[in-house]
């Protein structure tokens, strides 16, 4: 995964085995500490979820 171009939007749902393969160590640090994240499903669709990597916000519109 170079960025989240293989996901609509950051409120989509995103497979672990995506997330995994995450290109910055604060992309995925900002995907894996999410309390709704699971190591073997990866992050549910959530429509209000916000993540702040590098000091970039996303909403789950972005």
């Amino acid at each position: 995964m170079n960025s989240l171009d293989d996901v609509r939007g950051a409120g989509d749902a995103i497979p672990a085995n995506l997330i995994e393969r995450a290109s910055a160590p604060g992309l995925y640090c900002a995907l894996t500490r999410r309390s709704d994240y699971c190591d073997v499903e990866g992050l549910p669709a959530d429509p209000k979820r916000t993540l702040a990597v590098n000091g970039t916000r996303l909403r789950a519109q972005d």
